[in-house]
């Protein structure tokens, strides 16, 4: 549950990093991070599934959401440096910031050949957004497709290389990037890749630097146009805009997790539907253009074709009203949750301790020197000491299948211990109701029931918040500050992560024993 607020810290962080000139990150470093990413995704991955082949498990979903997020990061950085100036640059850098460019370009080149080997593992898409970045920086790069396809034109494949007789040989050499020297062997990048088709040797007349530059961005390149000729392409050429673009976006991804997207997803869909109609009814009206001499039957068609197409027109601009429309109430219902989110300070003074059924059972000393040190008062909730009578009367009748009969002994006679305790007034220890009314001992429990259908754990809980006595919370520059001065003591994990959420002060037996250890 706390991994999307590890994933935001650590994704700050990474883009902080990325952003500082020089990089305090080595081209090698950046590239292990990439590798270590595609290695949790192939651990992730769940047994071969003949009936769902696209199914992933929950880590392997996070772990490709988590890299496709980096992976989006280090291409915002590169087209914002391809921006600043001309892209060819990437060939031959000439300042620091340059030389930063070409040092990202590196893991985004190893990324990009780990999708052409990969796309069973990362598709269905996780995120578009990272894809749409690769659409912009492949963009920027087709300004020096030409120079790269130039460079390359001089190569020899492997093949021709070994074809060469040895004198002619000596004159060539094998374009080393550093980051397939820091890859070799490692199966999950190179899946889909042939070394036979992927070596390259340049002349040695020729500039290694600049040929190794342009090596890498045609590998880049390389996964672009892949990416476009899928069978479900998620890149493609758009000749009206001269650029690459991409067609999938957020809300067509399997993160739609919200009416809203879903709705925005199949508005989406329809569109796309309705442009294919529409290409195709251009297509008949040309045809029929063709052939406007073939009577009055045609004319009659061609009406009809006219007729449908202003229909399809009609319905696209509907659909992208709605679509506009969803978008807006998505964007505003966003800005909304964004203004509600404030970080949380709890400061906590412990003045009451509120035991867990739990911590009497298995921590009874513990709570005994809590309570004869004076330093605190205890408070046990009705719903406690209900728990308790019912674990000291359990039989073996009572026993689940994972406990042994010597562990329902134990439980039965540590409660038993338990109530004995409570029951000879115990220094600085009472008896409270789950509003925290304190009753007069705890030889007869009685609470009227109005707790609508609320669990023991909800009921230990409310006990808690109602005896809290400090002042109300406060919100400064967006951090809440919530006042505690009752401590809920529990081992339970489940009750610890109520706590939280209701930002009730909580610890467990052994933390808070620690904290008071350290305090003498």
């Amino acid at each position: 549950e706390d991994f999307p607020a590890a994933q935001a810290s650590l994704l700050d962080q990474f883009r902080v990093l990325i952003s500082k000139s020089p990089l305090p990150l080595s081209t090698d470093r950046l590239v292990q991070i990439m590798a270590l990413n595609m290695y949790i995704i192939e651990e992730t991955k769940l047994r071969a599934d003949s009936t769902n082949p696209t199914y992933r498990s929950v880590c392997q979903d996070l772990a490709l959401s988590l890299a496709g997020d980096m992976f989006g990061l280090l291409l915002e950085r590169c087209n914002l440096l391809v921006a600043r100036g001309d892209p060819g640059v990437v060939l031959q850098p000439t300042n620091q910031l340059q030389e930063d460019l070409c040092n990202l370009l590196a893991p985004v080149k190893v990324w990009c050949d780990w999708l052409l080997g990969n796309n069973d593992t990362w598709y269905p898409l996780v995120s578009a957004e990272p894809f749409a970045q690769l659409a912009q920086l492949a963009t920027r790069l087709e300004g020096v497709n030409t120079q790269v396809s130039g460079i390359l034109e001089e190569c020899l494949s492997e093949k021709a290389y070994l074809d060469q007789p040895q004198a002619r040989r000596e004159e060539f050499a094998l374009i080393k990037l550093a980051e397939d020297a820091l890859l070799c062997e490692f199966t999950p990048w190179f899946r889909g890749l042939s070394w036979e088709s992927y070596r390259l040797y340049c002349p040695r007349n020729l500039s290694v630097p600049r040929a190794t530059a342009a090596k890498r961005v045609s590998q880049i390149l390389l996964a672009v146009e892949c990416l476009e000729g899928l069978d479900q392409p998620v890149l493609k050429w758009s000749l009206p805009d001269n650029s690459h673009v991409c067609l999938v976006t957020d809300s067509t991804t399997n993160r739609d997790h919200f009416s809203r997207d879903i709705a925005v997803s199949n508005l989406t869909a329809m569109i796309a539907r309705d442009e294919y109609v529409l290409e195709e009814s251009y297509s008949g009206e040309e045809e029929d253009e063709e052939g406007k001499e073939r009577g009055e039957d045609e004319k009659g068609s061609d009406s009809e074709t006219d007729s449908e197409i202003g229909r399809l027109r009609e319905r696209k601009e509907e659909l992208e009203r709605a679509r506009q429309k969803e978008q807006a109430r998505a964007r505003k219902a966003q800005s909304e949750i964004l203004s509600e989110v404030v970080s949380v300070s709890l400061h906590i003074r412990p003045r009451l301790l509120v035991p867990d059924t739990n911590i009497l059972v298995d921590s009874l000393e513990s709570m005994k020197e809590l309570a004869n040190s004076g330093d605190w008062s205890i408070r046990v909730p009705t719903t406690v000491v209900i728990e308790l009578e019912g674990l000291a009367k359990a039989g073996d009748g009572n026993r689940a299948e994972s406990d042994s009969a010597e562990h329902l002994a134990q439980v039965r006679e540590n409660s038993r211990a338990a109530l004995a305790w409570l029951r000879d007034k115990p220094s600085n220890t009472k008896c409270v109701t789950s509003k925290g009314t304190i009753l007069a001992n705890f030889g007869v429990i009685s609470e009227e029931d109005c707790s609508d259908g609320q669990k023991n754990d909800d009921k230990i809980l409310s006990c808690c918040l109602a005896l809290n006595t400090g002042p109300p919370p406060t919100v400064t520059q967006g951090i809440k500050t919530v006042y505690r001065d009752t401590v809920l003591i529990t081992d339970d994990r489940n009750l610890k992560l109520k706590a939280h959420t209701s930002d009730c002060a909580v610890n467990t037996i052994k933390e808070f024993m620690g904290w008071v250890n350290l305090k003498k």
